[in-house]
């Protein structure tokens, strides 16, 4: 069997608005022996195989669990409606194509109560549709294939961690983990095998004895002959008892490995879980590396909305100061006008000031003359006062002596 092109879409990690194509007859995979799948945790490395055996046994070796029915409809892609694979392959000479898809909700985005779910066998070479039924396609695929999906698994394709796990074992793990890839079933017929050998030889043991019993009847030669023949047996089963003992050891390392699958399987789901878990709270994962990344400059973001802070409360009273200065606009206006008025005629008045400034020297010279002659007439007045006084007294004087003198001549 030889896979000749897969084609995938919204399966598990690898969501995509076109079908992802890997064609492995095309020029990058010519001329190519050996190639590898690379890329970081959760790339969908795994998906490409796990399109691989949805396609062909509608079966995912992850979700292989005995106490878990997982179905396909967690296969597709988180958020993503519908999905499906593809897969191209040659046996015997003949080209097949098996498909799967499956829809979870109608085109106008309501969600489908039972998912649609569709599969296909064809053969390619022969244009024949062979399956279109999931039942009836498993059992054609093991027919086309000769391999059922626990064989195609050991033979074609390895499930996840086993060659890993093989690479890294030593000596004598490698060996229980070669046994455990090619499968338990060969060790199961080559027991079956010797434990036949086993009770066939022995009865030939049985046989010889009874001959040796009753040597007194055989010939020296014939003696000779059944020992070395008893000899043999008991050299064969020697060695029949080593491969009973490798037998069981293998018989035990398988039970031993079954509970180790289930427990792996366990371990998978719940590692599947965590994924998703961190997946829903990816955002809040984020948040925190960004809170890890700020938290030294934790001071210096402060003091920034600090800043902000203040630049926003500038900001507010700023606009109020601007909504007073377009109230006071019209007032400042007026006031300008009325400066620029007052400034003119201040102006004026200072141009006539100095035009009357000579004829203001001339009138303080006037003043002061004024000054002087109002000065002189009070001394003249008061001058005038005095004599008039002195004048009234030399009157008032005379009458008295003109009085004085009547008296004198009435007494003559």
């Amino acid at each position: 069997m030889k896979i000749l092109k897969i084609e995938l879409q919204n399966i598990n990690s690898l969501r995509s608005e076109i079908p992802i194509v890997i064609d492995f007859e095309s020029e990058q995979f010519k001329d190519v022996g050996l190639y590898a799948i690379t890329g970081s945790t959760g790339a969908g490395k795994t998906t490409i195989l796990d399109a691989i055996t949805i396609a062909l046994y509608h079966q995912v070796p992850r979700f292989n669990k005995t106490n878990i029915k997982a179905g396909l409809e967690n296969v597709v892609s988180y958020g993503a409606s519908d999905a499906f694979t593809r897969v191209l392959f040659e046996n015997k000479g003949e080209q097949y194509e098996a498909f799967w898809s499956m829809r979870l909700a109608s085109k106008s985005g309501k969600k489908l109560a039972h998912p649609n779910e569709k599969v296909q066998l064809i053969n390619i070479s022969t244009k024949k549709i062979i399956a279109e039924k999931k039942r009836e396609m498993q059992t054609e695929i093991e027919l086309v294939t000769q391999l059922s999906y626990n064989q195609f698994l050991r033979s074609v394709m390895l499930a996840q961690g086993e060659f890993a796990s093989f690479l890294s074992a030593n000596a004598k793990d490698k060996g229980t983990l070669l046994e455990q890839i090619t499968g338990e079933e060969i060790y199961k017929k080559i027991g079956e095998a010797i434990n036949q050998r086993q009770y066939d030889e022995r009865k030939k043991l049985d046989t010889i004895k009874a001959k040796i019993n009753h040597e007194d009847l055989l010939t020296d030669e014939q003696r000779i002959e059944l020992k070395i023949e008893q000899k043999d047996v008991e050299e064969q089963i020697k060695i029949l008892d080593k491969e009973l003992i490798a037998i069981k050891k293998i018989t035990d390392w398988y039970k031993k490995n079954e509970e180790l699958i289930k427990q792996n399987n366990a371990l998978q789901l719940q590692i599947s879980d965590l994924e998703n878990s961190k997946k829903e709270h990816q955002s809040i994962l984020d948040l925190l590396v960004l809170h890890d990344k700020a938290e030294p400059f934790k001071d210096l973001l402060g003091m920034i909305n600090r800043t902000e802070k203040e630049i926003e409360g500038k900001t507010e009273e700023l606009k109020t100061l601007s909504g007073h200065l377009k109230l006071l606009s019209p007032k400042i206006a007026q006031v300008t006008t009325e400066e620029t008025k007052v400034i003119k005629l201040l102006k004026e008045k200072e141009e006539n000031f100095e035009k009357w400034l000579p004829k203001l020297e001339e009138v303080s010279k006037l003043d002061e003359k004024i000054y002087n002659e109002k000065e002189n007439k009070q001394k003249t007045e008061k001058f005038l006062i005095d004599l008039t006084d002195s004048i009234v007294v030399f009157e008032k004087d005379i009458q008295r002596k003109e009085e004085e003198k009547k008296q004198k001549d009435i007494k003559l």
